[in-house]
């Protein structure tokens, strides 16, 4: 058996390996010089986990490919590869890596002609060392130890997993032979991949300014002490109304020195400068046996600023136009390698105060109002604040409901108050009716014995529905005698009829008020560019909390044409109809309203 070769990795893999037909270019270390630290440390003995978050479509894939090929020829161990999920383990394993495997030849000289020891997923090779390409499920971790562990698009994976994983290497983590390799985009702030990056020596790619030779992390934007930006620069003047106008921000399209200010030209001269003086500096303290790399998408070989510029203002005018943000998390995730937090940039978006929640009661507390807002197949997304008397408004409570049951639990710990209402029953016939301050949406589903006409009268709760329709008409007699009429957004109240059984009878009816939802939304939002709407203080990163701050963030204020009539109005328009909580907190004001506290 021939002598392992210790040259480096990547001079080894410019001789051994050809060319595959997955590969765009011939791999040559001289076009992506920020490689060869990482090659390195991937070689090292002394270094056992390396990190590397990287754009996509950037060379990821290709170094743990190489790293694969080169341990198993030079420092056999058995060895583990994990993707996001079966499927694209497999097609990984099936289009790329056994095909490398055997295109290098003192691999492809241990590769068994045994079928059954060279599957599609797993190979056993001639000295019974194993290299296996798998998904991140439990059961793919439990069993066999392995020397070596490389990690794939961890960003995908779920909570927990990472950990069960590196179980895998401890047999040789207590040999000192172990290598953990972890290698993804960006993902999101605080979760496992985040965490496993920032616990190695951080190690960022600097490029040499042209003018004044300072090093610096080539970022996409950066404010240098006296405010003033740095980093990939344009025209800011370049937009028509809000949106940019693209063509002309990439014409002007530049980076400039954060030290200087030097501007440098989006050419392939000048990532060539930045590729042969480029070099990593560490940022944080040193950690001896663990680093962690990181580049952006601008220093790549091959690149344009101006492209990617387009793909983020393309991203940003969505934003501004349709309240569609999730391009701009992604494009930082995936082309500037940086976690970025979908929470984080919901926070952006809603902007809400937050309160501190403590056991103390709330002293400006005077109402506690529940609101429901049903979908599909029995489920209600509730909502439940307090108000005071000034107009200010708290969540105490945002759950899903899936029954009746469910909600009256809702009621129970909650606990709204109840009020008297004057209910429409015929042509200036009135009733007086008391229902709690719970209030259902009654646009899905009124009807039937089941529906929500039949459910609010049972549990004395009303019944809201929103409406397209700006102004209603109330009556009320001023004197005896001597009717008056004035319009508000919201209708005088009526009862909804079950429509079963109920034969004319008013007490197995539901009190209903239909409502303009425009006027109502404008008046939350008023409310929370104000302050005084107050979302508690806690774990943002929590499911129910992401999945409120979403359904909050998903209607955008756009012009609205009337089919009918061509006329325009402003009004509110959902991206994705997950706009359950604003359906909710429309209801909320609403009632608010009906109780003269806004």
């Amino acid at each position: 058996m021939a002598a392992p070769d210790r040259s480096p990795m990547y001079e080894w893999a410019m001789r051994r390996i050809k060319k595959p037909a997955n590969w765009s270019r011939e791999f040559n270390i001289e076009d992506s010089r920020h490689f060869i630290e990482v090659f390195e440390s991937l070689q090292s003995c002394r270094i056992r986990e390396v990190n590397l978050m990287a754009p996509v479509r950037a060379g990821k894939s290709m170094i743990s490919e190489i790293a694969t090929c080169y341990w198993r020829a030079n420092a056999p161990g058995d060895h583990l590869m994990l993707f996001q999920d079966d499927d694209i383990a497999k097609q990984f394993a099936e289009t790329r890596m056994m095909t490398l495997l055997a295109s290098v030849p003192e691999v492809e000289a241990l590769l068994s002609r045994e079928r059954n020891k060279t599957r599609t997923q797993e190979v056993i090779y001639a000295d019974g060392k194993q290299f296996v390409v798998w998904g991140p499920a439990v059961g793919n971790l439990q069993t066999f130890g392995y020397r070596y562990l490389t990690c794939d698009e961890l960003w995908q994976w779920p909570a927990g997993t990472l950990f069960q994983a590196k179980g895998r290497l401890d047999d040789y983590v207590r040999m000192g032979l172990d290598k953990l390799f972890c290698v993804s985009q960006g993902g999101d702030e605080g979760d496992d991949w985040d965490f496993q990056w920032q616990s190695g020596e951080q190690r960022l790619w600097n490029v040499p300014c042209y003018s004044c030779g300072h090093l610096m992390y080539p970022a996409f934007s950066g404010h240098r002490e006296d405010g003033s930006r740095w980093g990939i620069r344009f025209d800011e003047k370049a937009k028509v109304g809000k949106l940019w106008d693209i063509q002309r921000a990439v014409e002007t399209v530049r980076f400039e020195c954060e030290k200087c200010g030097h501007s440098h030209a989006d050419t392939p001269q000048t990532r060539a400068r930045w590729n042969l003086g480029g070099s990593y500096q560490t940022s944080g303290g040193a950690v001896a046996h663990k680093k962690s790399y990181r580049f952006p998408i601008w220093i790549v070989h091959g690149e344009s600023w101006s492209r990617r510029l387009e793909e983020w203002l393309t991203a940003m005018n969505k934003r501004e136009d349709k309240g569609e943000w999730m391009d701009v998390v992604n494009f930082i995730r995936k082309k500037l390698a940086e976690p970025k937090s979908e929470t984080a940039y919901l926070d952006a978006v809603n902007r809400f105060e937050r309160f501190k929640v403590t056991s103390d009661p709330w002293d400006g507390e005077y109402v506690r109002i529940v609101t429901a807002d049903k979908q599909k197949d029995g489920l209600y997304w509730v909502t439940a604040r307090a108000w005071s008397k000034a107009g200010e408004s708290r969540r105490i409570l945002f759950k899903d409901c899936t029954s009746e049951k469910e909600l009256q639990e809702v009621e129970n710990l909650v606990k709204p108050q109840s009020i008297g209402i004057r209910v429409r029953i015929g042509e200036r016939r009135f009733v007086s009716h008391r229902i709690k301050l719970f209030f259902v949406d009654s646009n899905f589903e009124p009807k039937g014995d089941s529906g929500v006409f039949a459910m609010a009268s049972r549990n004395g709760w009303g019944c809201f529905r929103g409406d397209a329709k700006p102004w209603f008409t109330h009556e009320h007699e001023a004197r005896r005698g001597v009717w008056e009429s004035v319009t508000r957004p919201y209708s005088m109240w009526s009862f909804g009829d079950p429509g079963e059984n109920t034969d004319g009878r008013l007490d197995v009816r539901a009190p209903r008020c239909d409502f303009y939802a425009t006027r109502y939304t404008d008046k939350m939002q008023e409310m929370i560019e104000s302050g005084k709407w107050k979302e508690p203080d806690t774990d943002r990163k929590l499911p129910l909390e992401v999945e409120y701050s979403r359904q909050m963030a998903d209607e955008y204020r756009a012009p609205i044409t009337n089919k009918k009539t061509g006329r325009q109005t402003m009004g509110w328009i959902s991206k994705t109809k997950n706009n359950h909580a604003r359906d909710c907190g429309k209801m909320q004001c609403l009632a608010a309203t009906m109780l003269d506290i806004l």
